[in-house]
């Protein structure tokens, strides 16, 4: 997973080229967020919690599902508690 998330030309080969694009952009924002609280939950970014994962929005209706990279403490983790992620897809 790692190897394609790492190379727009990986991420293309496998999502196509716009999706890639946006999977890109997506993950700029979040490695340029000091916690998850600072990403945005309105469109086009649209962070959501989904139980102990979160996604953001893609084009096409796809979404980027990740995880806290440190287990949360709480049942369901806070935004403002995540300062590390790791990807666990791409969802269509």
């Amino acid at each position: 997973m790692c190897t394609i998330f790492n190379s727009i030309d990986r991420l293309s080969e496998r999502y196509g080229k716009e999706v890639a694009q946006s999977i890109a952009v997506r993950m700029a924002v979040l490695a340029g967020a000091p916690a998850l609280s600072h990403v945005p939950r309105k469109p086009p970014i649209g962070l959501k919690v989904d139980g102990r994962s979160f996604t953001v929005d893609l084009r096409y209706n796809h979404r980027l599902r990740f995880e806290p990279a440190t287990p949360p403490v709480r049942r369901t983790p806070e935004a403002a508690d995540v300062t590390g992620i790791t990807i666990l897809g791409v969802e269509p």
